[in-house]
C-alpha cells in the first residue's frame, strides 16, 4: 500500500491556549483569563454599539414616518424646503429636541392626522396652518409666514406635556425662536382662566423692558414702554398699577424660586396690548402684536 497522508486536526486559538496552560500552568492561566476578558469586553462593546445604533435607527425611522405622512397628506410639498428638513415640526432641522407649535399640535391631535388641525394658526402669525402649507411656509415658525405679514411680534407658551417624556414643556417661543424657561422658574401653568408665566419672555418678546426688584417686599416688577413705567406688579398682591392707576390683577403674581410669574392676561394683554389666542389642541397660547 502507498504511504497514507495523515492530516493533522486544525487547532483553534482556545486549544492553543489550553496547551500553553498545560505547559506552563501559571502563565497559561493568566493568558487564558486575559483572552476571555478580551472576548467579554468585545461582546459588551458590540452589544452596546448595536443598541445605540438600533435606538438611532428607530428614531430616524419614526421621524421619517412623520415626514412621509406630511408629504402624503400634502403632495404639493414634495421637493420644497418643508420636504428637505424637519423644521415643519421642530426648532432645528435635524428634528431633535422640543417641538415647535405645529409639532406640538401634531403630537396632541391623537390620530396623527395633519389635516385635522388645518384651520388653526399654530405659530400665531395670523395665517392658518393650511394657508401656510399652501404658501409653502413653515406653519410652526412665526418668523416664516406668507405675505403680507400680519403681526410684528408673537410670544407662545404651552401648558401641555411632552407626549414622549410625559413632563411639562419648559420652552416657549419668542418671534419664532425657542426660549428655555426652565432656568426662569419652569413651565407655564393654567390658573383661574389665564396662564402664569415667567415675565421676561413676555416683556422681551413684545418689545418692552422691565426690572424686577426683589428687595421691595417680596418683589416688584416695573414694566416700561420706552422710558415710561406703564405697570407695576407685586408678588402675592392682587393690586397692581396700570398707567399710574390701581389695577386688580386677574391672579396675584407668584414667586417660583427667585423668579416672578405673572398672569399673561395682566402682563401681555392688559399692559402690553397683545391679542390672546388659545388653541385647545396642544394647549398653545399665542400673544401677538400688530
Amino acid at each position: 500500500m502507498g504511504a497514507q497522508l495523515k492530516l493533522k486536526p486544525r487547532l483553534s486559538l482556545d486549544d492553543l491556549v489550553l496547551i500553553s496552560m498545560e505547559l506552563n500552568s501559571h502563565k497559561g492561566k493568566r493568558t487564558y483569563i486575559r483572552r476571555m476578558s478580551m472576548k467579554k469586553n468585545t461582546l459588551v462593546a458590540t452589544i452596546t454599539t448595536a443598541l445605540i445604533l438600533f435606538g438611532s435607527f428607530a428614531f430616524v425611522f419614526a421621524q421619517q414616518d412623520y415626514h412621509d405622512e406630511l408629504i402624503l397628506t400634502y403632495p404639493k410639498l414634495k421637493g420644497t424646503k418643508i420636504d428637505k428638513t424637519c423644521l415643519c415640526c421642530h426648532f432645528i432641522q435635524e428634528g431633535t429636541g422640543p417641538r415647535n407649535p405645529y409639532g406640538v399640535m401634531y403630537e396632541n391631535e391623537g390620530t396623527s392626522d395633519f389635516a385635522a388641525f388645518e384651520k388653526f394658526d399654530a405659530d400665531g402669525d395670523g395665517y392658518t396652518n393650511i394657508q401656510e402649507i399652501n404658501a409653502k411656509t413653515y406653519p410652526g415658525d412665526f418668523s416664516d409666514s406668507p405675505s403680507p405679514k400680519k403681526f410684528k411680534k408673537c410670544v407662545t407658551f404651552f401648558t401641555s406635556k411632552d407626549t414622549k417624556t410625559k413632563t411639562n414643556i419648559t420652552v416657549c417661543v419668542v418671534g419664532g425662536k425657542k426660549v428655555d424657561i426652565a432656568p426662569l422658574g419652569g413651565a407655564a401653568y393654567e390658573k383661574s382662566g389665564t396662564i402664569m408665566v415667567p415675565w421676561k419672555p413676555v416683556v422681551d418678546g413684545l418689545g418692552a423692558t422691565a426690572v424686577f426688584n426683589a428687595k421691595d417686599g417680596k418683589g416688584r416688577l416695573d414694566v416700561k414702554k420706552g422710558s415710561k413705567v406703564v405697570a407695576q406688579f407685586w408678588v402675592g398682591k392682587a393690586k397692581g398699577k396700570l398707567n399710574g392707576k390701581d389695577y386688580n390683577c386677574k391672579v396675584a403674581p407668584e414667586l417660583k424660586g427667585k423668579n416672578m410669574f405673572v398672569s399673561t392676561l395682566d402682563l401681555a394683554v392688559k399692559t402690553l396690548g397683545a391679542t390672546e389666542s388659545k388653541i385647545t389642541m396642544g394647549k398653545i397660547w399665542n400673544y401677538n402684536l400688530k
